[in-house]
């Protein structure tokens, strides 16, 4: 079985910073979903702050950005 396990930057999500997003250049969860393409392993765990699954896209690096969620 692969796992992929890690962790990105939090900044660009926190509830204590700005919150902007996609916006941040710190925001590198376009990449990581390209090196889950590559490596395609079994199983992805990663660990980030609560308020990533609450922020929505603000630039267009996805197909379909109308309230489209971050992750």
């Amino acid at each position: 079985m692969n796992i992929l396990s890690g962790g990105f930057p939090c900044q660009p999500f926190s509830a204590v910073g700005r919150r902007q997003g996609d916006e941040d250049p710190r925001h590198l969860w376009p990449y990581l979903v390209k090196g889950f393409k590559i490596a395609q392993p079994q199983i992805l765990f990663f660990e980030n702050v609560a308020n990533l699954a609450s922020l929505s896209l603000k630039t267009e690096w996805a197909s379909d950005i109308k309230g489209t969620p971050v992750l």
